[in-house]
């Protein structure tokens, strides 16, 4: 039953405030590689037409499509959920340097790569975190649970889409990116302090465990009336 002290109890976990916190941090990622990539780009090449950026963004589509099959295929495969959001988070800093120093030397050939690359790192790092928060907070009421995090992360997204065209504004892209390469870094540091604590897969594996148990006395119940 869903009750205050429930939703107290969620709000005050020490897992909940982390990878929420987390994720929050990496919709600066989804903002600089989706929503604003058009004007980062432009500020560095003013030259650029708009169908390049169009195919840049695409790309960036296909890739998040693929990455996202493949991140939930391993999440499955593997559980192993800390890590997978390691590589993620990591993946997520390698390309925001990357097109830190596209948009610095003028490389339009690395921002052509790296944009996307982002874009699909960021997708990894969403599906894999809200497999983790389920884990260590399990038995948590989902309902409560997704609602809270989607809506810290909506909030913490249009607060970097403020800051990164605010700076974009005032100074240039290559400052602007600096948002996400700090953003990044600070997610790696808090998922890398999460506990592993995988409440939920242990009690699924109780269960299995109960149930060869079950099967074994009722073969073994069978073999002595015989």
């Amino acid at each position: 039953m869903l009750t205050l002290t429930t939703i107290m109890k969620l709000f005050t976990s020490r897992e909940f405030i982390i990878l929420t916190g987390a994720n929050a941090l990496s919709g600066c990622t989804l903002v600089y590689a989706k929503a604003t990539t058009p004007s980062l780009i432009l500020n560095t090449f003013p030259m650029t037409k708009k169908p390049d950026i169009g195919w840049i963004r695409l790309a960036g589509t296909f890739l998040t499509i693929c990455a996202g099959i493949i991140a939930g295929y391993c999440v499955d495969k593997f559980k192993k959920f800390k890590e997978i959001s390691n590589l993620a988070s990591v993946g997520m800093i390698s390309s925001a340097v990357a097109i830190y120093l596209g948009h610095s030397f003028k490389s339009f050939a690395t921002l052509i790569v790296f944009y996307p690359m982002a874009s699909s790192f960021r997708v990894c790092s969403v599906i894999v975190l809200i497999e983790f928060l389920s884990e260590v907070t399990y038995p948590c009421d989902k309902v409560v649970l997704i609602s809270s995090y989607s809506f810290i992360e909506e909030v913490s997204t249009f607060g970097f889409s403020c800051a990164i065209r605010a700076t974009l504004e005032k100074s240039n892209a290559t400052t602007a990116i600096l948002w996400p390469i700090g953003a990044s870094l600070l997610q790696l540091c808090l998922v890398s302090i999460t506990k592993p604590d995988y409440k939920r897969m242990s009690v699924q594996e109780m269960k299995v465990n109960k149930n060869i148990y079950d099967e074994n006395i009722n073969l073994l119940d069978s073999l002595v009336k015989h």
